[in-house]
Parts: structure tokens; sequence; C-alpha cells
């Protein structure tokens, strides 16, 4: 009868064990020295993302390429306008353009401001994100949701 129960038991926990669903956490962070390309697609009509739920298979075929650009995660520090932004963790430099200062922490990935040429008359600037601009919090899950806002 012992051995049944346990048996029961070690099944019913590996069920449970079983349906776990995905947490982005910190480690799914973007790191230092990393480099990505951001695709996007200014003609997207003709695709369907489906109905929202778990265990969902997405066809993102016709998703086209009307513009790329290459970013790449170096440190806060070797770009010019850090000083703005001494808690930052990383610094994304895209096409050589605007530099975006993050913060990745346990909690949240956030962006703290932007740095660069806005053009005349401006020039020259750092903005600075008050709160910070939180892109994700963390740790997330589905149908995990939050709010926020910022001005610079």
């Amino acid at each position: 009868m012992k051995k049944i129960i346990l048996l029961l038991f070690a099944i019913l926990f590996i069920k449970f064990a079983a349906n776990a669903q995905i947490t982005i956490t910190q480690s799914d962070m973007p790191v230092l020295n990393m480099t990505f390309t951001e695709v996007i697609d200014t003609n997207c009509i003709n695709v369907s993302f489906g109905n929202a739920g778990t265990n969902q298979t997405w066809n993102l075929t016709n998703i086209g390429s009307s513009f790329q650009s290459l970013s790449s995660c170096v440190s806060p520090a070797s770009r010019p306008g850090a000083a703005s932004f001494p808690t930052a963790t990383m610094a994304v430099v895209k096409d050589g353009s605007l530099d975006s200062y993050l913060k990745v922490s346990a909690t949240a990935l956030e962006m703290l401001g932007i740095n660069g040429d806005f053009g005349a008359p401006i020039g020259v600037q750092s903005a600075i994100f008050t709160p910070a601009m939180k892109y994700f919090q963390l740790p997330s899950t589905y149908q995990t949701a939050f709010t926020g806002s910022y001005t610079f």
C-alpha cells in the first residue's frame, strides 16, 4: 500500500512539474559584448499572430525586412555621455548614432536615457528618463503585465 501511495505521489509531482511555464529572468537579458540585428517590417499587413494562450505555434514567414540596424552592447564607460548615467550597466550603440543607456537588474530591464547628436538646434545632449523607462519586469511569465510613465 505504501508503494502505491508513493507511486501516485510521484506521478502527480511529475505531472505538475511538467506543466511549468517559461520564466524570463535577468540571465535572459542582453550582456556586454553582445551584438544583435534589429529587423523592422513597415509593410507587415498579412501576418496573423493567432490566439493568445499557451501551446501556440506561430507562422511568421510573411514578415519582411523593410529596415535593419546593427546594435552592440558595450560598457557604458566607453561611450560619450556616460557620466549622465552613473547607474547604467550597459550602453547599446545602434548603427553608431544615439546611445541608449540601460540598467539590467534582477527586477527589471530599464532604459535610463539616450545620448547623442539630436541635430540642430539641440546638438549633442543626454536625455535622462525620469523615472527610468521599464522595458521588462523581471522575472516575467505568461501574462505578466506592468505599467509606467517617464519624462525626459
